[in-house]
């Protein structure tokens, strides 16, 4: 069975926005970092609400360590090694008939918060929040290559700053 499979069946009840359910689950399948789910789950509503997603959406969002980020990485974009975030859109081709809006799912790299923490002079939350920001944003048709990627960061830094002070 497939992580994100695993992951759907673990999500943690609905939470009531616009009109519609949006179902955020969570899975921490790593022991490094402790994973404050209810938190992680505001930031997500709070992004995804500002895009205006509010009919019944569902969104999986998987902590992992570098050895099962780097599986995926290799698996799905044929790259070596860990990366931060991968995102899995559930909207690319012909849209799914019925009322749910399956948005799609994010893995994180715990590993590689922290690492870039330590690099970044930040935490290893504040890295969390803005790796959960970036996967929702790629699952919302962002890119991060070429002239897009200006365009990307700034929405990043906006929604992050809206994020910390509203989180």
């Amino acid at each position: 069975m497939s992580w994100s499979s695993r992951l759907s069946k673990r999500t943690e009840g609905p939470v009531k926005r616009n009109n519609g359910v949006l179902r955020v689950a969570v899975q921490n399948s790593q022991h490094l970092v402790p994973i404050r789910r209810a938190k992680v789950r505001r930031i997500a509503e709070k992004t995804l609400n500002h895009f205006r997603v509010g009919r019944e959406a569902c969104l999986n969002i998987l902590f992992l360590d570098d050895f099962h980020m780097s599986e995926l990485h290799r698996r799905f974009l044929g790259k070596k090694g860990p990366t931060d975030v991968l995102a899995f859109s559930m909207q690319e081709g012909k849209p799914l008939k019925g009322d749910a809006f399956l948005l799609g799912d994010i893995a994180i790299s715990t590993e590689t918060a922290l690492r870039h923490a330590r690099r970044f002079r930040s935490t290893v939350e504040e890295e969390l929040q803005l790796y959960v920001i970036h996967g929702i944003l790629h699952l919302l048709g962002y890119e991060d290559h070429g002239v897009a990627r200006l365009k990307m960061r700034r929405k990043e830094k906006e929604l992050l700053k809206s994020c910390q002070s509203g989180a």
